[in-house]
């Protein structure tokens, strides 16, 4: 419990039979409220402005403490748009690498159908060098059999055509 050096000096007892001397114990409770009063004027003196200085350090502390706080939360948000945009760079290098695959996948389609387009375009030159092969026969068969007919028909001979392969004079 602290005591002021007002309650100290103003302090009364109750007086009994055999109890002190109230003039004596009065003075010496006036003595120690003055001693306390002696003492408070000196830790005042003494740690006044130092006091001060550590209020001040206190309060500059304090305001440091703010700021720190302040720039902390600053630089988290920060990092939080940093890690934001980072992660939505990754997204958009994955849709891109995404795209990238699907086209790959569809230009390898396409060659296929570009090779199995050039495997059938063979097979129909071949067919077609066939075809003129042949062509270039009949042409031939249908020279000579021309010319088979020609000559009796020059001749004034008649021709009959028993099975259509040869001409035979009759």
């Amino acid at each position: 419990m602290a005591l002021s050096p007002e309650e100290i000096a103003g302090r009364t007892f109750t007086t009994v039979l055999r109890g002190y001397r109230q003039e004596e114990v009065q003075a010496f409770l006036a003595a120690v409220a003055e001693e306390v009063r002696a003492r408070d004027r000196a830790l005042a003196a003494r740690s006044g402005p130092a006091a001060e200085d550590v209020v001040a350090a206190l309060a500059e502390a304090a305001r440091a403490i703010q700021e720190a706080r302040r720039q902390a939360e600053a630089e988290r948000e920060a990092a939080r748009r940093a890690v934001a945009e980072a992660e939505a760079q990754v997204a958009q290098a994955r849709a891109a690498l995404e795209a990238l695959r699907a086209r790959q996948a569809a230009v390898e389609r396409a060659l296929a159908e570009v090779r199995e387009a050039l495997e059938r375009a063979g097979a129909v030159a071949e067919g077609w060098a066939r075809v003129q092969a042949g062509a270039a026969e009949a042409l031939e068969r249908g020279a000579a059999w021309l010319e088979a007919l020609r000559r009796p028909v020059e001749a004034g001979r008649v021709v009959a055509w028993p099975d259509r392969r040869e001409a035979r004079e009759v």
